[in-house]
């Protein structure tokens, strides 16, 4: 199933303020966009605490070798076809 991935005008802002690098933040829209929605499973996904979420990583790598992780908060149980992001964390491995 593809699913359509909603980001909110708050992660949009929380994504801009990570200030990565231009390339990291392209690809990071093509995971959100494009890769979720063709990878996700709702059957293998890890659930957060609050079952109606589940976590999603995303791992990137720049031009220099530094991997950029991402974790999302996604909520995948309000629409049979909409996933909605609800957090998002960023951190530099």
């Amino acid at each position: 199933m593809s699913y359509k991935v909603v980001v909110s005008a708050q992660i949009s802002r929380a994504i801009r303020r990570f200030g990565m690098p231009r390339q990291i933040l392209l690809d990071l829209f093509w995971e959100i966009h494009e890769g979720i929605a063709l990878k996700y499973d709702p059957a293998t996904a890890v659930r957060a605490v609050d079952l109606r979420y589940s976590l999603y990583r995303i791992i990137l790598s720049d031009d220099t070798g530094q991997d950029h992780l991402f974790v999302l908060l996604l909520d995948d149980s309000t629409s049979p076809d909409h996933l909605f992001i609800n957090n998002i964390g960023y951190e530099i491995l």
